[in-house]
């Protein structure tokens, strides 16, 4: 069953990949970054269909979204010098919190 889980978290790296190469792309303006973006992508999304084979949709979804998104915001903060307000922090930590709790509940 954890390779279900391993494959989820994989999908979720895949799309905060995919997400840094298309803001590199500007606007998939660029060659290269685009279609790093969409190898990036459609991995993520052969992942997702393999961890939804043992993991419910309604569970791997939200977390595969979530740690994605969670993801991003970070690379944003620390690559990406975007601000990070306390109720930021707050908010990411709320998700996260969320995350943990979804998959303890599968569990």
């Amino acid at each position: 069953m954890w390779w279900y889980w391993l494959a989820l978290l994989g999908a979720s790296a895949c799309e905060a990949i995919m997400i840094g190469f298309i803001k590199s792309s500007e606007g998939l303006t660029k060659l290269r970054p685009s279609v790093w973006a969409v190898v990036f992508g459609n991995i993520g999304l052969v992942l997702l269909m393999y961890a939804v084979k043992k993991i419910p949709a309604t569970v791997a979804y939200p977390i595969w979204t979530g740690i994605g998104g969670v993801s991003v915001i970070l690379v944003s903060i620390l690559f990406f010098k975007e601000s990070h307000p306390p109720l930021k922090v707050v908010l990411i930590v709320t998700v996260i919190a969320g995350l943990a709790g979804l998959a303890c509940y599968e569990k």
